[in-house]
């Protein structure tokens, strides 16, 4: 595991491809994903645009987004903010890949104290 994991946000953007890692590289403890012939966990968030009654299909209509947000109570004064951890994912779709429970746990963490050291500092995005 690498220590002192960052993440760069957001992962995916318009000028990126629609899956992080874009190598095959896992992002947390660099394990070459093509060697590894056991498990691979994967993050699969997306949206289809709705042609018929019965049929969606993927469209370039479409943008995918995740972010998480602080929203103060009405009565704060704090600010509030919000970490986007994917924008514009084109057709609205996107992948996160993981070697493992504990990588995917760790990229899960990192967003979360990303969230609270915003919250600390106070800073509107």
């Amino acid at each position: 595991m690498k220590k002192n994991f960052e993440i760069a946000f957001p992962i995916i953007s318009k000028e990126t491809k629609p899956f992080y890692p874009s190598e095959n590289i896992c992002p947390i403890c660099n394990t070459d994903r093509r060697l590894s012939s056991s498990e691979l966990y994967v993050l699969n968030v997306g949206a289809l645009e709705k042609v018929s009654k019965n049929t969606s299909m993927m469209s370039d209509k479409l943008e995918g987004f995740c972010h998480i947000s602080y929203h103060p109570g009405e009565d704060s004064e704090e600010n509030g903010f919000k970490v986007d951890i994917v924008e514009a994912a084109k057709c609205g779709q996107f992948d996160i890949y993981f070697c493992s429970i504990n990588c995917m746990r760790t990229f899960f963490n990192t967003i979360v104290d990303t969230v609270e050291k915003k919250q600390n500092e106070g800073k509107i995005k």
